[in-house]
């Protein structure tokens, strides 16, 4: 961050905020009632990561996270409190702090090779999914997490990781044209 003017750290971090608090409002309900919809953000986790180094995602999505808790409505479905981070979803959220890290860590090394795009999107996924699954585990028992946690969730998962890995293809894309022009 010591490279960045203040105004374009706090730009940053403000249009990570809006994305992933967007992201959130793309909710779907899983019908087996369990309460923890399908979102964007996953899919906003590894663009922030992707984007940003990974002090700036996570402060964001640290700030992120603080937000809701204090009761700005920006969780999925304009939910907000400290009740949705200790409730059936708060491991999916708690999840995004470690996972953005990760995209951003191992990022920065190979920012061109889209195979490893590709490792790294699904390995931070499944980092939130798994640590949703424990939060869940703790309630439910494992069996149930599993069934809750994972099964509704793990194409809407792949589905996400790849229309991360287009925007991210579409990117370096223009970018290379840019570049030879």
């Amino acid at each position: 961050m010591k490279n960045y003017s203040f105004l374009k750290v706090v730009s940053a971090i403000s249009i990570a905020i809006l994305g992933l608090s967007l992201a959130a409002q793309v909710s779907f309900d899983v019908p087996i009632g369990s309460g923890i919809p399908i979102t964007g953000q996953s899919f906003a986790i590894l663009m922030i990561g992707y984007f940003l180094d990974w002090r700036l995602s996570f402060v964001s999505v640290f700030i992120y996270l603080i937000l809701g808790v204090i009761g700005v409505p920006l969780f999925a479905e304009g939910k907000s409190g400290i009740d949705v981070i200790t409730g059936l979803s708060g491991g999916y959220l708690v999840g995004f702090l470690p996972a953005v890290v990760l995209v951003a860590k191992w990022e920065y090394a190979k920012r061109n090779d889209l195979l490893h795009t590709f490792q790294t999107f699904v390995f931070s996924t499944g980092i939130i999914l798994i640590i949703g699954i424990m939060r869940l585990s703790l309630d439910l028992g494992f069996q149930r997490a599993i069934a809750i946690g994972l099964k509704p969730f793990w194409v809407g998962s792949i589905i996400k990781v790849l229309l991360a890995l287009i925007v991210i293809y579409l990117y370096l894309r223009y970018n290379y044209k840019e570049k030879e022009g």
